[in-house]
């Protein structure tokens, strides 16, 4: 959903706001650990991926990424917020085919940026409602903070992305438009195992995912389970790499993400399950876990390695094992 919108300010503020039906205090700041942990944690509730460690984490690894982290304080109690950024890069090959119009695009977007309100990376809704209070009621004082935090002239429009209904209909009627995009991938886990999976397919497609499977063992693939950092490391990394050149795509990490991921997460939180013919890794992809929610994410793949022999296929099969084994209710396979 868009606007005609401005440049994120970046300073930290605190201004006091007195609407005819709310009284509430307004505070940005730029890194999250300025930011109260307890309330924005509370902010966040259950939303996986949207929490102060999360938060940090993306401020790790992320290149180009300069957060605002939006507040709306009502007495003591944190009631609403919104993570805000300009995005300089964009996936543009999903939705411009053209390579010409894509790169003028892409040059277009990177001197006159868009101002979003989403949880990058990870794809998230960067609007926040404190669950005790009205989402309908506090969101457009949320979205009119967002503009307040904008500059006029710099962006060519604002971006939310993945709202829920509410946030839906509030923003169509303050004038939002709707674009299509490419919705996120989820699997809710309600198996007990991995042979419990297969059966609750029909014949056909356990017949198939079976021949993938075997089919790829045959020609000598081996699934691996490794921590972020390993001797694979830079192999793994190069394949990841090969994805966004393959889509032309920037890359919008830091060169030692890996190494920088590790260093913020706990080990059962997050693993990389490779694809290896003959010992060297033709497929990746990385497992990230906040409490009952698992995303896949820094897929990679040799894209000549793994034409023929269901590398990719099999290493799929394996992400949904891996989930179902640590017990999560949902699976993030991210846009498709």
């Amino acid at each position: 959903m868009g606007l005609p919108t401005k440049v994120l300010a970046s300073a930290a503020v605190e201004r006091t706001v007195r609407e005819m039906s709310s009284h509430y205090v307004v505070k940005t700041n730029t890194r999250i650990s300025q930011v109260d942990k307890g309330a924005w944690d509370g902010l966040c509730a259950t939303r996986a991926f949207c929490g102060t460690h999360w938060m940090a984490f993306l401020e790790t690894i992320l290149k180009d990424y300069e957060p605002i982290y939006l507040q709306l304080w009502q007495d003591e109690r944190l009631v609403a917020g919104a993570v805000c950024h300009a995005q300089r890069h964009f996936h543009l090959s999903v939705l411009l085919k053209n390579p010409v119009v894509r790169s003028l695009a892409a040059t277009g977007l990177t001197w006159l940026p868009p101002m979003v309100c989403t949880v990058p990376f990870f794809l998230r809704n960067g609007l926040f409602a404190h669950p005790n209070v009205s989402e309908a009621a506090w969101l457009p004082l949320i979205l009119k903070e967002v503009e307040r935090i904008t500059h006029p002239g710099w962006s060519p429009f604002s971006y939310l992305a993945n709202l829920n209904p509410v946030q839906s209909l509030v923003g169509r009627q303050l004038g939002y438009a709707v674009m299509p995009v490419l919705p996120d991938s989820y699997l809710d886990i309600v198996w007990p195992d991995f042979d419990a999976y297969l059966c609750a397919f029909n014949a056909h497609k356990r017949k198939r995912i079976n021949s993938y499977i075997a089919r790829a063992q045959a020609q000598g693939v081996v699934i691996q389970e490794l921590s972020l950092v390993s001797h694979l490391t830079p192999k793994l990394e190069t394949l990841i790499r090969s994805v966004a050149s393959k889509h032309d795509n920037a890359f919008l990490f830091h060169s030692d993400f890996f190494h920088r991921a590790q260093a913020h997460l706990k080990p059962e939180n997050a693993c990389v399950l490779v694809a290896c013919v003959g010992g060297e890794p033709v497929a990746c992809a990385s497992l990230l876990r906040d409490g009952h929610e698992l995303a896949a994410k820094w897929s990679g793949m040799d894209y000549g390695r793994t034409v023929d022999n269901f590398a990719y296929h099999y290493l799929l099969t394996q992400v949904v094992r891996k989930a179902i084994d640590w017990k999560v209710k949902r699976l993030d396979l991210g846009p498709s």
